[in-house]
């Protein structure tokens, strides 16, 4: 049989670039996710789509008869999603899909997990895939339920399984979380803030594109050792006030006082942060909403991004957040991407091209 793979979740923003990424690399793809249909950027692509719900065990045979590879991309990340939707969306799908490939004889199982598996992690020191897992809300918890699925599937049945834990993924067509940051600078600039305090927080976030996420996917079809699992993150660990001084520069808001928070202070408020009521964090998203739609009034942008608080997005302050990516290295990988402000640029100049975001910008901060 002429090797074919599946994509799932193929509509989304990881998933799109994963087909295209395959397609690129000479392989004949099927393309699936809820949608009756591919989205506008997937029918561009030759593939064959099928439409399919995962957490029904028959449609997710149903896509897998006649395949060879899978990748499964199919998930939910969504801090303030329920508890109910993330499970069904990254635990029950896998095992569904799991079982599909083992009865479909696969080649190979790609499975598309997270660095949040780990939950906290230590100060100053990038940590290897054998670092203890201990999530820490429920979306990391409901990845490690599905990455946990996949691997057991190999350890039981031999299931020909590989996991990719990413970091945090930004790019082009990206809606969160980065991109709510990115929005509320964006609202703040054209709302007519010239400055903004420069607030030092002494921990350090390592990213990664989506084109190198989609890129090493597609590489392990063909690489890295079965049941073991592989870091994706960039070349470039920032600190969280360098890249809110980046999204400053980008939409010429200049510095104004500056603020340094000790870093017990920095983690003390990361792993505080259950303990922020509810009702304060929903007025701060309604100001938000509020100064999203004034804006809206002088620049009619679509509600596609726009800035939002989640109470789980703050513990990411609460540690580094540093992987070491030496294990995908060695089999041959390499990024396209090493340089998060390289990246995060193109980024901000392609919202602003697809009139996502207000092109506040001055000709320098463009270039």
């Amino acid at each position: 049989m002429d090797k074919k793979l599946l994509i799932n979740g193929a509509n989304g923003f990881l998933g799109t670039y994963v087909v295209g990424k395959a397609i690129e690399a000479g392989w004949n793809v099927r393309a699936s996710d809820l949608a009756p249909g591919p989205s506008p950027e997937l029918a561009k692509l030759e593939m064959e789509y099928m439409q399919a719900d995962l957490s029904d065990l028959d449609e997710a045979r149903k896509i897998t008869f006649g395949t060879t590879h899978v990748i499964n991309v199919a998930g939910l990340f969504r801090f303030d999603a329920t508890k109910e939707a993330l499970y069904k969306a990254n635990a029950t799908c896998t095992r569904n899909m799991c079982q599909a490939a083992l009865e479909a004889d696969l080649e190979r199982f790609v499975q598309v997990a997270t660095i949040g598996v780990y939950g906290r992690f230590p100060m100053g020191t990038p940590i290897t895939e054998t670092h203890a897992k201990n999530p820490k809300n429920d979306y990391e918890k409901s990845k490690k339920k599905g990455e946990d699925i996949a691997l057991r599937y190999f350890e039981r049945y031999d299931l020909p399984v590989v996991s990719l834990r990413p970091s945090v993924i930004y790019g082009p067509r990206s809606r969160y979380p980065i991109a709510t940051v990115i929005a509320m600078m964006a609202m703040m600039r054209a709302l007519g803030m010239k400055e903004s305090p420069d607030i030092k927080i002494p921990v350090k976030i390592q990213q990664v594109h989506v084109i190198d996420v989609a890129r090493a996917l597609v590489h392990l079809l063909e690489n890295g050792r079965l049941g073991e699992a592989y870091h994706i993150a960039d070349e470039t660990p920032v600190y969280w006030s360098e890249m809110f001084s980046f999204f400053r520069k980008e939409f010429g808001i200049s510095e104004a006082k500056h603020y340094a928070i000790p870093q017990p202070l920095a983690r003390a408020i990361g792993y505080g942060a259950n303990l922020i009521p509810q009702n304060l964090l929903d007025k701060g998203n309604e100001k938000l909403g509020e100064g999203w739609e004034k804006m809206k009034q002088k620049y009619p942008v679509p509600d596609t991004i726009k800035p939002q608080l989640d109470r789980d997005f703050f513990t990411y302050i609460s540690s580094d957040h540093m992987f070491d990516t030496s294990k995908l290295m060695g089999t041959g990988f390499h990024l396209e991407y090493p340089d998060a402000w390289k990246g995060l640029h193109e980024t901000i100049d392609w919202y602003i091209a697809q009139g996502w975001l207000p092109n506040v910008r001055s000709k320098d901060q463009a270039a």
